[in-house]
């Protein structure tokens, strides 16, 4: 002991391989500049509160593309963008979706009217959207899950249009269609 300290002393072996990293060393002050805010992808809005590739349809914001992709692949495309594939919950919403869909095929000669992609997937008997948000509105002609046919397959649901009706019907997900993003 010295001046009233008791010191206790542990010998530890030395290691017999060196450390593999070399020792960090720890900022004594905060850097200078701010960090830079990383991209995202995206878009910006506009004055409609939709981002700028979008249109807005009552409460809606929307954009159809006239890419024939898969169920799981379109609303990938729709992830990439910020969105889904359309989520429709109301007949308000269906009628806004219509509206914008019938002047999507009227600016693109080329676009079938019934190959849209929307948010709703049919999985054992049971209807969804993509976002979650509960099913208890439909624009289906007939029963979806008895249309579907073979349980053991996973079922889809675009918007068609017949030149007279709009409605949606099941698909199979694996197929190719249009999609439209909200």
């Amino acid at each position: 002991t010295t001046q009233g300290y008791v010191c206790q002393w542990t010998v530890i072996a030395a290691p017999t391989k060196a450390p593999t990293m070399a020792p960090t060393k720890v900022p004594t002050k905060a850097p200078t500049t701010p960090p830079t805010k990383a991209a995202t992808n995206a878009p910006t809005a506009s004055s409609s509160g939709c981002p700028s590739d979008f249109s807005a349809e009552g409460d809606l914001c929307l954009k159809a593309v006239a890419k024939k992709l898969t169920w799981s692949d379109a609303q990938t495309a729709c992830e990439d963008v910020g969105a889904n594939l359309a989520v429709i919950t109301t007949e308000n919403e269906q009628e806004h979706l219509t509206a914008y869909l019938s002047d999507f095929y009227e600016a693109n000669d080329d676009v079938e009217k019934n190959e849209f992609w929307l948010g709703l997937s049919i999985d054992n008997s049971t209807a969804k959207w993509v976002d979650g948000t509960e099913f208890d509105f439909n624009e289906f002609r007939n029963e979806a899950e008895e249309m579907l046919g073979d349980e053991e397959e996973d079922g889809c649901v675009i918007q068609r249009d017949d030149g007279t009706t709009t409605y949606w019907d099941p698909r199979r997900c694996k197929k190719k269609g249009y999609y439209v993003c909200s």
